[in-house]
């Protein structure tokens, strides 16, 4: 029910006919309704910022979880097996749980019980793994604590908003936008809070005064608002005033408005008469203060209610059918409210289905409702009106306006979404979860079909769009969620990713893969082109540049027993690279530290015993960077000998050959980002080495790990100095390739953004790589054993297209934090009759041995990180969560 506050009070309710149904409801959805008319806050179902999806289970006593995945066997994305919560009996016994509630961060989940006990939840290092419940302290435990409406404190940090992107002289402008969360902020920090209302929040003299529904909503920095509505069909509007410090805050009543509940309803049909107590209220929202609309109006605070009309059985007629209808109350005035205020009622939205869940997007501008036909819609904030494509593809708002939609499921009564609204998932009276993703619906369509032009035209819904640009407005609708989730807390994209590739294999023509990642790189500002000025801090630091490797490896990632695409490969060396060479920078610091002359001889021995068991892990990552510069020096002998054969040194006959190959060895040097890693990396040898000479003067126990270091380094046929003049000096003939083609440096970081997203090899390098395949090939195979070379195993790299990398693949798996080979024979990760417990990333299916805080690595601080997320910024699940194979 939609409000505004003014100075005068309209008639806010008008009497209203009714409407009944002749055919049968299913009993799941009365079933629904009529919990949903008792009480508010009944949501059996949440997904987490960071992925995680909790039920309650069927019993109604436990809750499981769940999440969305990238399925190792062929990259179809689904959720995985059920999984329950321990310890949740520990808190609430047998007494039915009600509600679940996820945290701002995503990281905590609060359950509520029909008695009003609360208990919270806390991720741990993987998803669907918890730690031990947290029980709140409360009130006597009975059904008049029971809780009605809840709302989490933001945490002070800025929200993420862009505007519609619009398209402009052939190309697209977007605005990004971050907004002040509304307060009050958790005075903890970066902790989370928790705000409730309860059936009784003042002192009732009859049972028509309790609390049936509340709502409550961000307002100012030590304000909230709260809306509730009480079994005697009173709606009351409350203001809340925190003191942290004191720890105490203050309630005050704003307006009380009674006989709150639709009245005169005509809905084109005057001989349907219908009481109040049919058409009863099932939610209440309150939706807070939201960013301007197109034309500049302030988007005020206000409330809507759901009331809902299922059919008297003792009354049918034959045209009746279940409704619901949204009314809207919004407050007039922005600045502080009075002590007494008016409101003022907003036209009433008649719906012919039943409203069953309400969430708000993009800073609550719009709201996703789900109904009781198995829709999903989305609707402008201001008006109520289905937000549905239209044929302007030069302005884009989201991934609606271009006729993206749910698909329907029939029968699902308890829907979530996900948390960048690109997946829904859902259930009816029991917890079999259904997923949807949000797609393109047939095309009603197609006229001038040809796939080489750019006059096709789609008829979508009645719309003619041409197809190149509906496939341009795609791409910028998906660079605009995944813009806006990548600044959003968890930057949780797994829905992004599935969307993406759902959209890609109904459209395999609309190259829409490689206009994403071309779009994202350039709206999030990512800077790759490090061939003049590398900067390191910035490749180290910044999550962003991660963030759109991740997505590139995602797309291309096929399977676990298929090769990857070409620039999939170059992502996933690339972010290999960089986790290896963090791991290594901090072992390296850890290991040339100066003592602490404050520690004994025994503490000082106790961190030298923890150096050398540092040093003994970090042998898998240097064997495996080893390998990778033996491999990359291999393939290019190849390739030399390859274009030797060809004649001449022709740019087209060079891409061509790296293509049908799919091999990155050549771009992962021509690339700046990569080579500036691989360079540092190189350099870290020698440090290492150096090292090895100083501890070996010393009498702690260190010499034999830097011995089998050691080892590594000398016994590979291509030596790290080699590896590491051959990188400086293809980094000056690329210098003095881009400076004497004359290139701006506007062309130069375009270029090097398609070599990162195409693999390819641009034409304005082909100086520096005729030089590199002829004279420093040459020169370097003076050098090294070409033969030892040539029979070196590089299968567990997985960057190969031969027989013996396939068969690797299908039958073994590299952890990829240690860089060890974990034999994986069945299900729950049994190899060799030993048990191990194994994680896999959610989103690009790599997989690590859960060997305890620190990995074996001490306190290196990136394999910390690396326990909790993995190389690529996806999250690890138990491998025992989803079958082998």
């Amino acid at each position: 029910m939609p409000m505004i506050m003014e100075d005068d009070l309209d008639d806010l309710f008008r009497d209203a006919p009714s409407l009944h149904i002749a055919r049968p409801l299913p009993r799941a959805l009365t079933q629904r309704v009529d919990v949903l008319r008792l009480v508010g806050c009944r949501q059996r179902i949440a997904w987490s910022i960071l992925g995680c999806i909790a039920y309650i289970s069927d019993d109604g006593c436990g809750v499981c979880c769940r999440h969305l995945y990238c399925k190792p066997t062929d990259a179809q994305w689904s959720l995985s097996e059920e999984l329950p919560i321990n310890g949740v009996s520990l808190v609430h016994g047998n007494v039915s749980l009600v509600n679940l509630s996820w945290n701002q961060l995503g990281n905590e989940l609060v359950i509520f019980d029909s008695l009003g006990k609360v208990s919270i939840f806390s991720i741990t290092t993987s998803l669907c793994e918890f730690s031990i419940p947290k029980k709140c302290v409360l009130d006597v435990e009975d059904q008049l604590n029971e809780v009605v409406g809840l709302v989490w404190l933001n945490t002070d940090k800025p929200q993420p908003f862009h505007p519609p992107a619009q398209k402009k002289e052939g190309r697209w402008k977007f605005s990004a936008r971050h907004h002040k969360a509304l307060g009050p902020h958790n005075p903890l920090g970066g902790g989370s809070a928790l705000v409730t209302s309860r059936a009784e929040i003042e002192k009732v003299t009859s049972p028509s005064e309790l609390i049936d529904h509340a709502t409550l909503c961000a307002h100012r920095d030590s304000t909230m608002l709260l809306a509730t509505h009480t079994c005697g069909q009173q709606l009351m509007l409350y203001r809340i005033t925190f003191n942290f410090q004191q720890r105490i805050f203050d309630i005050q009543r704003l307006k009380t408005l009674s006989n709150c509940f639709p009245k005169d309803i005509s809905l084109g049909n005057p001989d349907l008469g219908e009481t109040s107590a049919s058409v009863q209220l099932t939610h209440l929202e309150y939706f807070p203060q939201g960013p301007e609309n197109l034309k500049g109006d302030p988007s005020r605070p206000f409330v809507l209610a759901a009331f809902t009309s299922l059919p008297d059985t003792g009354h049918t007629h034959h045209n009746q059918e279940p409704y619901s209808i949204l009314s809207k109350k919004s407050n007039s005035s922005l600045p502080d409210l009075p002590m007494e205020v008016t409101v003022k009622r907003l036209p009433d939205t008649y719906i012919p289905k039943v409203f069953l869940h309400v969430q708000q997007l993009r800073l609550s501008t719009i709201l996703a409702i789900a109904f009781s036909d198995g829709s999903i819609e989305v609707r402008d904030r201001h008006t109520m009106e289905v937000i549905s494509q239209d044929d302007v593809v030069e302005q884009v708002s989201g991934l609606d306006q271009i006729g993206f939609e749910f698909p329907q499921d029939r029968n699902q009564y308890h829907i979530a979404l996900s948390p960048n609204a690109c997946a829904a998932v859902s259930f009816a009276d029991k917890p079999d979860i259904h997923l949807r993703l949000i797609q393109m619906p047939p095309h009603n369509s197609i006229e001038s079909l040809d796939k080489c032009t750019a006059s096709v035209i789609l008829v979508i819904r009645g719309h003619c769009l041409q197809l190149t640009a509906f496939y341009e407005a795609a791409a910028e609708a998906f660079t605009l969620c995944y813009s806006t989730a990548c600044a959003s807390y968890g930057s949780y994209q797994d829905d992004i990713v599935a969307a993406i590739q759902t959209f890609s294999k109904q459209h395999p023509h609309g190259n829409i893969e490689r206009n994403f990642l071309g779009e994202i790189c350039r709206v999030l500002d990512v800077r790759l082109d490090h061939s003049v000025e590398p900067q390191l801090d910035y490749l180290f630091k910044n999550s962003t540049i991660q963030r759109c490797l991740s997505m590139q490896l995602s797309l291309g990632f096929l399977g676990k027993c298929k090769s990857r695409t070409l620039p999939a490969k170059v992502a996933h060396a690339l972010l290999d690279i960089r986790a290896t060479t963090l791991v290594m920078t901090y072992t390296l610091r850890s290991m040339t530290g100066a003592p602490n002359p404050e520690h004994d001889q025994k503490k000082q021995q106790e961190i030298e015993a923890r150096k050398s068991d540092e040093l003994q892990a970090i042998t898998g990552p240097i064997s495996w960077y080893v390998s990778l510069m033996n491999y990359i020096v291999d393939e290019l002998f190849q390739l030399s000998d390859a274009m030797r054969d060809h004649g001449s040194m022709d740019n087209d006959h060079l891409n061509t050959l790296i293509h049908t190959s799919s091999n990155p060895s050549l771009p992962l040097l021509l690339i700046s980002t990569s080579r500036t890693f691989l360079r540092y990396l190189s350099r870290h040898f020698s440090q290492f080495k150096q090292a090895g000479t100083t501890a070996g003067k010393t009498p702690f126990p260190h010499s034999s790990s830097y011995a089998c270091i050691g080892s590594i380094l000398r016994d590979a046929p291509l030596h790290y100095e080699q590896f590491e003049r051959l990188l400086a000096q293809l980094n000056t003939d690329i210098q003095n390739a881009y400076q004497a083609s004359g290139i701006a440096e506007a062309q130069r970081k375009e270029t090097e953004k398609e070599m990162l997203i195409q693999g390819t090899v641009p034409a304005v390098l082909m100086p520096a790589v005729e030089t590199l395949l002829g004279q420093m090939v040459a020169a370097l195979k003076e050098e090294v054993d070409v033969a030892r070379l040539y029979f070196m195993d590089f299968s567990w790299l997985e960057m190969g297209e031969d027989r013996k990398t396939g068969l690797w693949m299908r039958g073994k798996r590299l952890d990829v934090v240690r860089k060890v080979v974990v034999e994986v024979g069945g299900e729950g990760g049994r190899a060799q009759g030993k048990q191990r417990r194994l994680k896999r990333c959610t989103r690009c299916c790599a997989v690590m041995e859960d060997v305890g805080p620190g990995g074996g690595f001490g306190g290196n601080g990136q394999v910390l990180h690396m326990q909790r997320n993995c190389f690529c910024g996806g999250w690890w699940m138990g491998i025992g969560v989803e079958r082998e194979g």
